[in-house]
């Protein structure tokens, strides 16, 4: 099961999904903006950062799951567990971390996780 398209719909909808276990995306809002010497318009949007504190499950990845899915939320959460599990081995074995239209991730030499947004894709 894809975790990362139905994170991506959550984002569009709403500021902050947390996949438990793993930490947050948190969404801001940018507010539409001129380029002064190319002339180019950027429209409003909402730029994705990612938060490794926020690992509590709040229930809306997991429901979200269960519903378009058709599953319990119990097993919705086993699903996150599993996926997210993977994406940890995948890490500490020096990978990076590619999650479509939302970004990458990977461990600096002080072993630390960033995270690097993927500007591709308006959540506005």
């Amino acid at each position: 099961m894809n975790l990362t398209s139905s994170i991506q719909e959550l984002l569009h909808r709403y500021d902050c999904v947390v996949v438990p276990g793993f930490g947050g995306f948190v969404c801001n809002f940018e507010p539409a903006r001129i380029h002064p010497v190319q002339h180019k318009f950027y429209p409003p949007s909402k730029s994705i950062s990612f938060n490794q504190l926020l690992q509590v499950n709040d229930g809306l990845l997991a429901h979200f799951l269960s519903r378009s899915k058709g599953i319990t939320y119990e097993q919705a959460v086993d699903v996150i567990h599993a996926e997210t599990a993977e994406w940890k081995k995948q890490l500490r074995k020096g990978e990076r971390l590619h999650l479509d239209s939302i970004g990458d991730f990977y461990y600096d030499h002080q072993e630390k996780l960033l995270f690097q947004a993927d500007k591709s894709n308006n959540y506005l």
